[in-house]
């Protein structure tokens, strides 16, 4: 059961605009109201029943929620978890989804430790990272929850950014602002293209490791490869990034560190950080 005390934040709404405030679909609150899966102080309500202040509103989940990803027993590095979300480090070199190759990916593993704290539902990644990029996952608990995050998402609410360790860098401010196509000509490579959708990337220099610039990108769009492809076309491709024309190192040196969305249940803008140390 999803369970909602009823505070401030949602004091005076019906039941149905609750669900409308996660951005929840029409037909997803058709079918809670029909099949009288909402609960309202253990009792069911027609959905213009008016939320008090102390009430318990409670969801059963058991229609809406399944687990078909196999668990993979591996170490997970949690950012941050509460009731709703779970937010872990994604290590270089991982899938955050299976491929149908392999079963060894973030999403895998998040099934494994849902088993370990009794929690039996699909892990819900929210966003994803390249192979090669490391940090931070963001998992929705709960459909609801992922209704919300995903809503954000598609509305640019939530604000990522990463850092860039490269070969070199003009000036210590850039913003990019270039269109994004896939190459047609070669296999999961992108290019700057006139014919591809915005993107739009703030780039600062914040500090130099052994000669080389420390760059912390902020995406305005979330185009797939965006800043991979964005700092190699101003001359400052990432180390590691073979793709892109970067320096061949062991690992590709893009780190996802820092997230802020809004938090579903409080509603209040919320900001995780996850930095991580470069050494090339």
């Amino acid at each position: 059961m999803l369970r909602y005390e009823i505070d401030s934040v949602f004091l005076g709404l019906t039941i149905a605009e609750f669900f409308e405030k996660f951005h929840l679909s029409k037909k997803l609150i058709y079918l809670l109201k029909v099949n009288k899966d909402v609960f309202v102080n253990c009792e069911n309500k027609n959905f213009d029943y008016c939320l008090k202040l102390g009430d318990i509103l409670e969801i059963d989940e058991t229609k809406y929620e399944f687990n078909n990803c196999v668990p993979w027993k591996n170490s997970l590095d949690i950012v941050y978890e509460d009731e709703d979300i779970l937010i872990v480090n994604k290590p270089v070199n991982m899938l955050v989804h299976p491929d149908g190759n392999t079963d060894f990916t973030l999403n895998n593993i998040v099934s494994f430790y849902y088993q370990t704290i009794g929690l039996d539902r699909m892990p819900r990644h929210i966003h994803r990272l390249d192979f090669q990029t490391s940090g931070i996952v963001v998992y929705a608990k709960s459909f609801l929850v992922s209704s919300n995050l995903s809503w954000q998402l598609e509305n640019g609410l939530i604000e990522k950014t990463y850092l860039a360790l490269v070969e070199n860098f003009k000036g210590d401010y850039l913003e990019i602002n270039s269109k994004i196509a896939r190459d047609r000509h070669t296999n999961n490579k992108y290019m700057i293209s006139k014919k591809g959708k915005d993107a739009i990337s703030i780039v600062k220099k914040i500090e130099e490791i052994n000669k080389k610039p420390l760059l912390e990108v902020k995406i305005i769009t979330g185009r797939t490869h965006q800043i991979r492809v964005h700092l190699a076309s101003v001359g400052s491709p990432i180390i590691g990034d073979n793709i892109y024309g970067g320096k061949i190192s062991k690992e590709m040196f893009l780190h996802h560190y820092k997230i802020s969305f809004i938090h579903p249940r409080s509603l209040v803008r919320a900001e995780y950080v996850c930095k991580k140390e470069f050494k090339c």
